[in-house]
């Protein structure tokens, strides 16, 4: 009986690695094609069930760790996002789509902190600017890889704002170092 459940346990294992490995970059393509139009239908839900999936057959392709952090940022899940296409971005680090995507979530992260934080702590005060300069860094990144892009100077301008409100958070922080050194003075 032990031989019998040893014997079935290589045949699944060779059969997994049959699977896996015959699942081409088109088909994979193919079924992110069909988690798109989930998400485009607003399942989203749906659609990220079908990316993790995908991504269990082939952790490889960067297209569906994109996806995945679109589908993520949908449901304002950013932590999820950003690491979806920070992973996108290991895997290829010259797609420039994801590097723009990453900024926009970075940048929308900030914000959301922002409007849920009218008097920050420290703590979230540090989580802003981090993901302000995150973005920075993205936004930069993505102008690298589209010289030519329509959208070059609007980019510019987005980095400049970004470098303002990287700014004023680090007077925040350097304000709140300043009174934590020296609580006579307040």
């Amino acid at each position: 009986m032990k031989n019998f459940l040893n014997l079935k346990n290589i045949i699944l294992i060779f059969i997994s690695i049959i699977l896996v490995t015959s699942c081409s970059n088109l088909d994979i393509q193919k079924l992110n094609n069909k988690a798109n139009l989930l998400m485009k239908a607003g399942d989203i839900d749906g659609a990220i069930s079908r990316l993790e999936s995908i991504n269990d057959l082939n952790p490889n392709f960067p297209q569906t760790h994109y996806n995945l952090g679109i589908a993520y940022n949908k449901k304002r899940q950013y932590d999820k996002a950003i690491s979806s296409l920070q992973e996108a971005l290991r895997l290829k680090n010259d797609f420039a789509d994801a590097y723009y995507t990453l900024a926009v979530i970075c940048e929308e992260k900030a914000l959301s902190l922002i409007d849920k934080n009218k008097k920050p702590d420290k703590n979230t005060v540090l989580i802003i600017n981090d993901n302000f300069k995150k973005s920075q860094i993205a936004y930069i990144q993505y102008l690298k890889l589209t010289k030519d892009s329509s959208d070059t100077e609007a980019i510019k301008n987005k980095i400049e704002f970004l470098n303002a409100d990287i700014q004023k958070y680090d007077a925040m922080l350097n304000n709140n170092q300043n009174q934590q050194e020296n609580p006579d003075n307040v």
